[in-house]
């Protein structure tokens, strides 16, 4: 199977207001290519129900600038490690809110904990 998936993340309720996009491309049932890039909203408005993580996964991808590798992690393990940065917000179905951002430090500690 061929196709493309594309994930287009928005930083408040404009549509205008994009803050990142992720691309997946699959071919013959594997994963051929990825690209994964931040964007600034114009305004740096960020709405809070926006920015929250939307409901469990099995995995959950991190990117940040100093590095294009995304680091990758179950969701319970970000759970365990980043729990202070999480909170569960009062949404069916369940969802969870970032508080903050991880450190590159508390990225490090996923991946040495993965291996």
């Amino acid at each position: 199977m061929d196709c493309i998936a594309i994930d287009f993340e928005t930083a408040n309720e404009q549509r205008s207001s994009p803050c990142s996009v992720g691309v997946v491309v699959i071919e013959g049932g594997e994963v051929a290519k990825t690209f994964y890039r931040l964007i600034k909203p114009k305004g740096n408005y960020f709405n809070g129900f926006n920015i929250s993580i939307l409901p469990r996964t099995e995995v959950v991808g991190f990117t940040r600038e100093s590095n294009d590798e995304p680091v990758m992690a179950d969701f319970d393990k970000v759970l365990d490690r980043l729990g202070h940065l999480i909170t569960p917000a009062d949404m069916y179905p369940p969802r969870y809110r970032a508080t903050d951002f991880p450190t590159d430090d508390d990225l490090a500690a996923l991946v040495d904990e993965s291996k």
